[in-house]
């Protein structure tokens, strides 16, 4: 009997980002989700709290962070032979063609970067390759002629893939072309991506992976597993930390204060609307409209002080994870 993926948590990414995202990615601090029937990408922190969301030009589907390069690569569904750079916002640097790529029966449904070989891994359906930055191909580390490919991450040394057979779906954990580990996934879930986080207190010999799925209502969900390889250690390349990168904590807190600013001078504007009111109207009627419109704007600005207490909460734990390693 195959061994069952057993999950560590599940975050549920209920109403109103209850959406049907299709790729994953994580920068070391931040969570990205390719939206592509809205071409957007959405940027989550840490505990999955919704910060922004980029309008793009393409409905991009799987996407990866380069950890050298600072940037992105991402794949549009219909095109099987062509991935996107992009920088931090989400804007296109340019595109890579992919040459002398073996025969494929799909468009691209994965994709992760070799931190070790500064390389690009491409999944399809029936093969998984290497690739350079400029689309030469390194080498086909995998063919399925059986298993259908669902998504692909690379930790050096670790090839894991997602495979769906007989219409159920399995991690599979490759060192070396061996296969170590093949775990059930649940069948109430079908993955969309996955993604490796490397996490401040956990042990360099456990892979901390995030799948993306949607559950049996097509609702979007968060899966975490901790996963142990008997020995078997992670390169270094794969750690960049949250400790390791104070300058992103700062960068929260520096737009919640700039936030709370422009609230401030919206909420002082309003002040000077309603004693502009008292000195100019003529009847009740017109004080009383003023009142709903400052009213309204009031209770904006709360809603939009309960996003920037939650951020600010999202800076202090991770400060908090780093002063417990």
């Amino acid at each position: 009997m195959d061994q069952l993926l057993e999950l560590d948590a599940v975050t549920s990414l209920s109403e109103p980002l209850c959406k049907r995202y299709e790729g994953m990615t994580f920068d070391g601090n931040f969570f990205y989700l390719t939206l592509p029937e809205e071409s957007k990408v959405c940027k989550f922190s840490r505990d999955f709290i919704f910060l922004h969301s980029f309008e793009v030009n393409r409905p991009y589907f799987a996407i990866c962070y380069d950890s050298i390069e600072h940037c992105f690569w991402a794949s549009e569904e219909r095109l099987r032979h062509t991935i996107f750079r992009l920088d931090c916002d989400m804007e296109e640097w340019g595109e890579v063609q992919i040459r002398k790529c073996c025969a494929v029966s799909s468009g691209i449904c994965g994709l992760s970067f070799h931190c070790q070989n500064e390389t690009i891994i491409v999944a399809y359906e029936n093969c998984t390759i290497e690739l350079t930055r400029e689309g030469e191909m390194v080498q086909v580390l995998q063919r399925s002629e059986k298993d259908e490919n669902l998504g692909v991450l690379f930790v050096p040394p670790f090839l894991i893939l997602v495979q769906r057979c007989r219409q159920k779906q399995f991690l599979k954990i490759f060192c070396r072309e061996e296969l170590i580990r093949c775990l059930c996934i649940p069948d109430c879930y079908k993955v969309k991506a996955l993604i490796f986080c490397p996490c401040c207190g956990i042990e360099r010999k456990k892979l901390v992976l995030f799948i993306l799925v949607w559950d049996s209502c097509s609702c979007p969900c968060i899966l975490k597993c901790v996963l142990d390889f008997c020995g078997k250690e992670i390169c270094d390349c794969n750690f960049s930390c949250c400790c390791e990168r104070e300058d992103c904590r700062c960068s929260i807190i520096e737009s919640v204060a700039k936030s709370e600013c422009a609230l401030a001078h919206i909420l002082n504007a309003e002040g000077e609307k309603l004693q502009k009111a008292v000195e100019l109207a003529d009847n009740i009627c017109e004080l009383l409209e003023v009142n709903r419109s400052v009213q309204r704007t009031i209770t904006k600005v709360t809603f939009l002080e309960q996003v920037l207490y939650a951020k600010l909460e999202t800076a202090a734990n991770s400060v908090d994870k780093c002063e417990e390693k």
